[in-house]
Parts: C-alpha cells; structure tokens; sequence
C-alpha cells in the first residue's frame, strides 16, 4: 500500500495547534482518492447540470457579445449583462460539481490526523476540527474497510437535519473520524483513542 508517511513539517504544523502541555500519541494522514461517498452522482448530475448551461452559452450568451452586435451598454443591463453574470454563476456551480473528486483528492492532500493525550484532531486548510475525549463515542471507534484496502475510522458523530419540505425532516446522526488511512495507521490510531477515551477528564 502506497502510502503518505508525516513529515517532520507535518509534524511542526500540528504541534501548532496545540496547547503548551498537549503531547502527540499518533500522527497520520490520509492516502487522497478520488472517491467519496456519492461521487458517481455528482459526475453525472454535474454532466446535467452543465449540457443546458452550455447550450445557453454557446448560443445565447456569446452570439449576443460576439455576433458583430454593439457591446451592450448600461442601459441594456437587465437585457445582456444579467443574463450573462447568471449564466456564468451556474456554469461555474456545474464544473465545481463536476470537479468535486479532485477537488476531494487535493482536500485530503491537506489533510493531516492527530490524536493527542487530550483530543483527536483533524486538520485541515483552512478548518481544522477537534474533538476531545468528552466528545468520543460510547464505544469509541468503529472501522469501514473499503475495497481499496484503505480503513475508515469513526470516533464520533455529528447531528444534521435531513429531508425536505419541514414536515418531512428528520434528524440523523453521522459518524466522524478519519478517512482512507492504511490499516497499519487505522491501528495505531484506534490504540490511541482508546487510549484517550478511558483517560480521566483534567481538573479546572
């Protein structure tokens, strides 16, 4: 398994974040993929997306800038320049849908994993997420093993509200951890946070 070993500037780069008397245990980081869950949906609904979006530009849009017709003026504002600034918004939306596992791939390329002897840590540019041991599951851990060989390890959840329109919300718990790490790093890892679960809270 090809794996992205720390480095000592991954190592400086957590060691940032954390307090005067935090201490790492484990340090890892993902191995990038493309994939992620629903990724087939998003190519194709970004292919969707982007047909009507590009018909209106290839014969709406530019015709009406480049068809030998005078640049629009203010005045013809709602009539050329609108339209336009509003096609372009939603060619844009369509390749960041399109785009979204590269954009997935480089995401975990910043990324960086952290346990410490107070909190997991998953850092990221710009955001970066902590979650200190009153935050970890009842039972701490749980591993989704991909058919990649790569291990997913949760260690705590989040509540989002699903559904629409109100009525048909519910609330729904999904899982948090670290994400496409080898199973060597998910195991040394999970050590670690079990490790930190079962230590006692600081006193004030």
């Amino acid at each position: 398994m090809n794996t992205s070993a720390p480095t000592p500037q991954d190592r400086y780069r957590v060691q940032a974040k954390l307090a005067r008397d935090e201490q790492i245990v484990w340090l890892g980081r993902p191995v990038p993929s493309f994939r992620y869950k629903g990724w087939r949906f998003n190519l194709l609904f970004g292919v969707v997306w982007l047909i009507p979006t590009g018909l209106a530009l290839t014969r709406w849009i530019l015709p009406m800038w480049f068809a030998g017709k005078a640049k629009p003026s203010v005045a013809s504002f709602g009539d050329t320049v609108l339209p336009t600034v509003l096609v372009v918004v939603f060619a844009f939306i369509g390749f960041v849908i399109l785009l979204s596992p590269l954009l997935h791939w480089f995401g975990q390329r910043m990324q960086l994993y952290a346990v410490t002897d107070k909190r997991a840590i998953i850092v990221g540019r710009p955001f970066s997420f902590s979650f200190p041991a009153s935050q970890l599951r009842q039972e701490p851990t749980s591993r989704e093993n991909a058919r990649n060989g790569l291990v997913k390890l949760f260690f705590a959840t989040k509540i989002v509200l699903e559904g629409r329109p109100p009525e048909l919300s519910k609330y729904k718990e999904v899982p948090i951890g670290f994400e496409n790490i080898s199973p060597a790093d998910a195991d040394a890892a999970e050590q670690a946070i079990r490790r930190l679960k079962r230590t006692p809270p600081s006193t004030p």
